[in-house]
């Protein structure tokens, strides 16, 4: 497989001549053809004996580099439509819970809501939380304490037996 050209720096903007009818011929039947530089280039009406060649320098121009790029967003962005309209009919209309969970999946993650992160340390961890009450001097305060292995915090027990004050119970604590 051949490596593909890289994108020039000045592809995205803006165009300071126009292509000529012949380089516009040859973007169309790129993007239609899948990319194939040396047919797009004989479809445009380049010379049979070099197609390869120019197909090649064609697609090294920041003018002819520019148009296909933009080309091809405007396609990925007319296809995103019916595609968003797949997934929904899939998560509403299929028979395979399978199906839908991937569709539903899918969606979410576009929008934004991915797996949550397990690095966290979220799930069964072994934690237990003890809840004590303690009265003194007539101030009531509300204290947790956490026991438990928790691996992937990297702590020692010791580390976790840190009391928490939840203020809003009506206790003060200086700390």
């Amino acid at each position: 497989m051949r490596a593909l050209p890289q994108l020039h720096q000045d592809v995205f903007a803006q165009p300071k001549r126009q292509m000529t009818a012949r380089q516009e011929r040859f973007v169309r039947e790129f993007l239609k053809n899948g990319g194939k530089q040396g047919a797009a280039a004989e479809a445009a009406g380049y010379a049979a004996a070099s197609v390869d060649s120019i197909g090649s320098q064609l697609v090294r121009n920041p003018l002819i580099q520019q148009a296909i790029a933009r080309e091809t967003l405007t396609a990925i962005g007319l296809s995103a439509v019916p595609a968003l309209a797949t997934v929904n009919r899939l998560l509403e209309h299929s028979r395979s819970d399978f199906v839908k969970l991937e569709a539903a999946r899918d969606l979410l993650d576009r929008a934004g809501f991915g797996k949550p992160d397990r690095s966290m340390g979220y799930g069964d961890t072994g934690l237990t939380v003890s809840l004590n009450l303690s009265v003194a001097e007539g101030v009531s305060k509300t204290t947790v304490i956490e026991h438990g292995d928790l691996p992937r915090t990297r702590k020692s027990p010791s580390e976790l037996e840190q009391p928490v004050i939840f203020p809003w119970e009506g206790g003060q604590e200086d700390r």
